[in-house]
């Protein structure tokens, strides 16, 4: 990725799923009238074949529809290496917390439940493109260092000089920061995620991580960090963790592995 290709974020292109007609405009109107390029439509074969030609920055499921389901839909996303970091918001008058968990495991960053209110929608719509904008921008800062290395321009000043600007946007970057060893427990975290979650980073530092977990998602946790050890990245996977004055806050998480020059794995990098 470069800056030429990166889209002007958070007025970007969403998909709208549903198969209700009326809810399918009601979604739309409010999108547009936002600022939003919206891209309609009332079933999940309709979406699969509209993606062959343009990725939008944003989807909007419904989760019960006639034919392929919003589940199935997001399923199919996910195992494709070119739409499985799209972010998507599944949409639903179920409340059920079954239904709720199902939806955010096969991939799903957020929930919104039917009726649906139109300042609830924008900002949920607009805090999760804020999150692709700024995903975006680190990529960008990474390879460009790469590139640097790889032609053998950087110099000890110009190493330092980039340190720098990688310590302040570690610093003062919105988008929280953790990273886990190989047993799941905390090597760092970043002023962002103490602020968020309201800790002192001694606090935290060597702590497990499940045992900051809802206890609803201790064990998702448990199942799927070996997984994520051994496949080396994770799109938008979300949990329910406990703020220090002990309500929870539902977290999305996008990462990836680190490995030691022998292939074993080293820790984990996440915002």
């Amino acid at each position: 990725m470069n800056a030429d290709n990166l889209k002007p974020l958070p007025h970007g292109d969403i998909m709208v799923v549903d198969d209700n007609i009326s809810n399918l405009k009601f979604v739309s109107d409010v999108l547009t009238n936002a600022g939003y390029n919206v891209r309609p439509a009332n079933d999940g074969e309709l979406a699969m074949r509209s993606l062959k030609s343009k990725h939008p920055d944003l989807i909007l499921l419904d989760i019960k529809m006639p034919g392929m389901d919003g589940i199935e839909v997001c399923q199919l996303f996910k195992a494709d290496s070119k739409t499985n970091g799209i972010p998507i918001i599944f949409l639903t008058a179920h409340q059920e917390t079954e239904m709720k968990v199902k939806a955010l495991t096969v991939g799903g960053v957020d929930y919104i439940t039917k009726p649906i209110e139109p300042t609830e929608l924008l900002a949920r719509v607009k805090s999760h493109l804020k999150t692709l904008q700024m995903q975006r921008l680190l990529e960008i800062q990474s390879e460009k260092l790469v590139m640097e290395i790889k032609k053998h321009i950087v110099t000890e000043e110009a190493l330092k000089e980039s340190e720098k600007r990688y310590r302040a946007l570690y610093e003062n970057v919105p988008l929280s920061y953790q990273s886990l060893d190989k047993d799941g427990c905390f090597i760092d975290v970043n002023p962002a995620w103490l602020r968020t979650l309201g800790y002192e980073r001694e606090e935290v530092i060597e702590k497990w991580f499940g045992d900051f977990l809802h206890p609803d998602w201790k064990p998702y946790f448990e199942k799927n960090f070996p997984a994520f050890k051994k496949c080396g990245h994770v799109h938008e996977v979300e949990f329910k963790i406990r703020h220090k004055g002990g309500h929870y806050l539902d977290i999305s998480f996008e990462g990836s592995a680190g490995y030691t020059p022998d292939g074993n794995f080293k820790q984990t990098y996440c915002v």
